[in-house]
């Protein structure tokens, strides 16, 4: 009979890559040598995630066509938190300046520029602020027209405490008594400004003027139009990002410079806070910190394989030799990859870190077999001719389950994945090859004698590994441990989640996810959905609908620079000319420190009345303010100094000239015209009205959509008014759901195709599914381990789920194997060479995947600890459970064992026939060489 079609074709390869072992090498090391020449010179970055995901989705169509359109769509968003909105305002103009000046910087946008709109100012204000701006203007009119004929301190002084006293003798101060008339005393702006008065005298410069809450309305920030969260709480600035080419971080630079430029500004603003986050933040600090930990961990996995290696082989040759000839696979893989695929991207570049843990299994069963051999007194090449025909197909196994298991990815939608399941599939074929033909030269070459026999074990021995026997010896524990793990497995099942968002993946202490989870508390996101019009009807009308959406909690668009009721506040603003048109500022006389004392005093005896009057109501601790201060005021202008009267000069100049600058700003925008679209300056349309006329509009979610419910919601809501809806938030939402669906079925395929290849490969069926057993079990066991280790399916993890299935099936399917020939051949039936691999195999992948733990990106974290899981697991099984239930099996079905191994036995006994002979001819050689 002859061998195996399957062994008798891998002993051929085998056989011709040792024929002339020098050739071999030689071809191997070109190969990989070319591999790499061609991957320096060609192989590039995929940065872009939009090119992962399938082309033909209408949200994928819009986002490209926007591209072309419109430019960068994502900005960097620098969120800025201040003590108040004044405060964020000067940090927000002093930092847009900075970051202006770095190398390559674009767009800086952070507000409306009232000054753009020079004589249309006020139809910014909503009717009602116009309407509250003309209230305050009619309500401090009498001290305006009075301190603007004669702007000194004193007099300002003079004129709030006589409007006091006024107000008094009329019953209607500001004291809560007078049921919201408008004839009233703004105690607010006597305090601000006896506060800048103190100020100024005391040296540290002025403070926010007063005249702030005379001429503007109740929401000076708005006016001003700097871009501010719906709460206040956040003041946002937007930069255009500059892509760094053939670069996963492509921003990475300029980001950092940012960053810099924060940090720098700490010590002048040490109570203002700020961080960048949007997609190019999220993006740069998500590559930057897997890329670091990828590194780490490789270089870590290197090391705990090898040491692994060296320690179970006690040997230093063997382990460096493997290791390079996985080296020269990878340099293939790249040169293949290069050809055919001609990129990386964020997906496929983790076939490096897998390839370490995975491709080393081959040449680990190659060699214990080889060693095997070799020790039944066989030359170096017989030996690796046996091993070929008798561990060759389970080899063959482990490699196209694994390659099959990411190859499968290929049938799913995802580009990205179906690209990392052909990389990933093809580095695992190319290790294998490598193995096969690479290894087996290398190994002849360094001229391995043939060692003496290791004592057999007796036909009736459990096995040639004491510890294993002990431990079959208690198969009834095996059992009931296995069943319990079972059960409470399936029990588990129901509390196993999938966590949809990224920003859980992300390294703790992460600034753009800091900065992002502070966005998403003012009912907003860094990250907003995008959509188009035609024409500036239809962007009203798609405006008014998506507004009226509960998930939407801004929109921006070029209609935010457009004023909305501009008839409205054109009336309004005509209303309000009268009130300061005919305002005249007066010439300004020398500071009078004897006037403005004497005028002080007065006030604080009018502030105190007021405030006793006020006692229990609304005002009244602002007025005991008021009285606190001109009290301190008046002791320190009672002190005097050399300095006092140059101080207060120099305060009396400053009211002066802010009173007059906010005079004419507001004189200069009491005859507005409307305002068009066609009117607006280009730095501010250009992010807004695309290259081919088409309007953009920004939508900003209102419900957080990194919860998986909520990004269906805010999805769900937006293409009920738009079905071509794109941007972020969508692409993220539609991304994880062809993720999750692409990992999911790829589960099912793997299983499906491991199952296909263990009945082949063992033509038994019931080999087969006791072979599964591991895959099976392995599986179900590491999920349920999930929720006692606190852990969720993620975007990050849940492709660790085929990789689990492989690596099981690969176990059991060589335990069968080796113990069935081991049987047929009346030996002991798991014999110590084919265990041993086994072992090293599982823990060389716990030491790869467990260096991913040494990672601060959760998901790449949460990954090592889920496969480590999964891979003891699969191990405890193939080893433990698998040989009793093989045990038990023959024991109950001793006829049909016998039958399964017929065809088994038969090729073992031709091959070790045809051993037989070859040993005896080679045998004086062996003797001449000293054998």
């Amino acid at each position: 009979m002859n061998d195996p079609p399957t062994g008798a074709s891998l002993s051929r390869v085998v056989r011709v890559s040792i024929k002339r072992p020098g050739l071999t090498i030689g071809v191997c090391l070109t190969l990989a040598l070319a591999g790499l020449v061609v991957t320096a010179r060609h192989l590039t970055f995929q940065t872009s995630s939009v090119e992962l995901l399938p082309p033909h989705h209408i949200y994928v169509q819009r986002f490209k066509e926007y591209l072309r359109d419109f430019g960068e769509l994502n900005d960097i968003v620098i969120a800025i938190e201040a003590p108040s909105p004044s405060r964020a305002e000067v940090y927000a103009d002093r930092l847009a300046t900075e970051i202006k000046r770095l190398p390559g910087a674009g767009r800086v946008a952070y507000r409306v520029d009232p000054d753009l709109f020079a004589g249309q100012a006020l139809l910014y204000l909503s009717t009602p602020e116009l309407d509250d701006l003309a209230d305050k203007i009619r309500l401090h009119r009498p001290f305006i027209e009075r301190y603007a004929a004669r702007p000194t301190l004193a007099e300002l002084l003079d004129a709030i405490g006589d409007e006091i006293a006024r107000r008094l003798a009329l019953g209607f101060v500001d004291l809560g008594l007078d049921g919201g008339g408008t004839e009233k005393v703004d105690a607010g702006f006597v305090d601000a400004l006896l506060g800048v008065v103190a100020e100024g005298v005391e040296g540290v410069g002025v403070g926010a003027s007063p005249w702030a809450r005379v001429f503007t309305s109740a929401a000076e920030h708005e006016r001003s139009g700097y871009f501010f969260s719906a709460d206040d709480r956040l003041l946002f600035l937007l930069v255009e990002p500059r892509r760094e080419a053939a670069n996963f971080t492509d921003n990475e630079r300029f980001i950092a410079a940012i960053r810099g430029a924060i940090r720098t500004l700490r010590a002048t603003y040490p109570d203002v806070a700020a961080g960048a986050t949007g997609t190019p933040a999220l993006s740069n600090d998500e590559m930057l910190t897997a890329f670091r930990d990828s590194t780490m961990a490789t270089l870590l996995a290197v090391t705990l394989t090898v040491g692994a290696l060296f320690l179970v082989m006690r040997c230093a040759v063997v382990p460096l030799v493997m290791t390079a000839v996985l080296l020269a696979s990878l340099a293939w893989s790249l040169g293949i990859i290069t050809a055919t695929v001609g990129h990386l991207t964020v997906f496929s570049v983790m076939f490096i870190s897998l390839l370490i843990g995975i491709g080393i299994d081959y040449g680990v069963y190659l060699f214990f077999r080889y060693e095997e051999e070799l020790g039944l007194g066989r030359t170096p090449q017989q030996a690796l001719d046996a091993t070929a025909a008798g561990s060759g197909p389970g080899i063959l196994f482990g490699a196209l389950a694994a390659a099959g298991t990411f190859g499968v990815l290929m049938l799913t939608e995802f580009r990205g994945i179906q690209e990392f399941g052909f990389v990933a599939g093809i580095a695992i074929l190319m290790a294998f090859i490598a193995m096969l033909t690479l290894f087996p030269a290398l190994l002849v070459t360094m001229h391995r004698r043939p060692v003496p026999a290791p004592a057999a074990a007796g036909a009736g021995g459990a096995a040639d590994v004491p510890l294993l026997g002990h431990l079959l010896r208690r198969r009834v524990s095996i059992l009931i441990v296995a069943a319990a793990l079972t059960s409470g497995a399936l029990l588990a099942l129901p509390a196993v989640r999938f966590d949809y968002s990224r920003l859980n993946l992300q390294a703790r202490g992460t600034e753009s996810v800091i900065w992002e989870r502070k966005i998403m508390e003012s009912r907003r996101s860094g990250f907003a959905a995008l959509a188009t019009a035609d024409s500036l009807p239809e962007l009203k009308a798609k405006q008014e609908a998506f507004s009226a959406l509960p998930a939407v909690s801004e929109l921006v668009s070029v209609l935010k620079l457009v004023p909305a009721d501009q008839d409205a506040k054109i009336a309004a603003v005509r209303r309000l000319a009268p009130l300061v048109a005919d305002v005249h500022l007066g010439h300004e006389s020398a500071v009078d420190v004897a006037a403005i004392r004497t005028a002080l005093a007065t006030l604080r005896h009018r502030l105190t009345i007021a405030a006793v009057e006020a006692e229990g109501r609304t005002a009244a601790a602002t007025l005991r303010s008021a009285r606190d201060r001109a009290d301190a005021l008046l002791g320190r202008l009672q002190r005097g100094d050399a300095e006092l009267a140059s101080r207060l000069a120099q305060v009396q100049a400053s009211l002066r000239d802010d009173f007059a600058a906010k005079l004419d700003t507001l004189q200069d925008n009491l005859a507005p015209r409307h305002v068009t679209v066609r009117e607006l300056p280009p730095d501010l349309t250009r992010k807004f009205i695309g290259a081919s006329g088409r309007l953009l509009m920004l939508i900003y979610p209102a419900i957080d959509t990194w919860d998986r419910d909520g990004a269906r919601e805010f999805v769900r809501q937006l293409r009920s008014v738009d079905a071509a809806v794109t941007g972020s938030p969508v692409i993220s939402y539609e991304a994880s759901r062809l993720v999750e669906a692409a990992y999911w079925h790829g589960t099912l395929y793997a299983a499906a195709l491991v199952a296909v290849l263990a009945v082949v490969m063992l033509r038994r069926p019931l080999d087969a599914v006791l072979a599964l057993v591991p895959m099976a079990l392995g599986t179900l066991w590491t999920i349920g381990f999930m929720p006692v280790l606190g852990l969720s399916f993620n975007l990050a993890n849940v492709w660790g789920l085929p990789l689990i299935i492989g690596a099981s099936a690969e176990y059991g399917l060589n335990v069968v194997l080796r113990y069935r020939e081991r049987t047929v051949a009346g030996g002991a039936p798991f014999p110590r060479s084919g265990i041993l691999a086994v072992v090293l195999n599982g823990l060389t992948n716990m030491a790869g995947f467990g260096s991913l733990m040494v990672a601060r990106h959760q998901g790449i974290f949460g990954l090592g600890l889920f496969l480590t899981i999964g891979s003891a697991a699969a191990l405890a099984s193939s080893l433990l459970l698998l040989p009793t239930l093989l045990c038990l099996v023959d024991r109950a079905f001793p006829p049909f064992a016998a039958r399964g191994t017929e065809r088994i036995h038969d090729a073992i006994s031709m091959r070790a026939g045809a051993l037989r002979t070859d040993l005896h001819a080679a045998r004086p050689d062996a003797r001449r060489r000293g054998g």
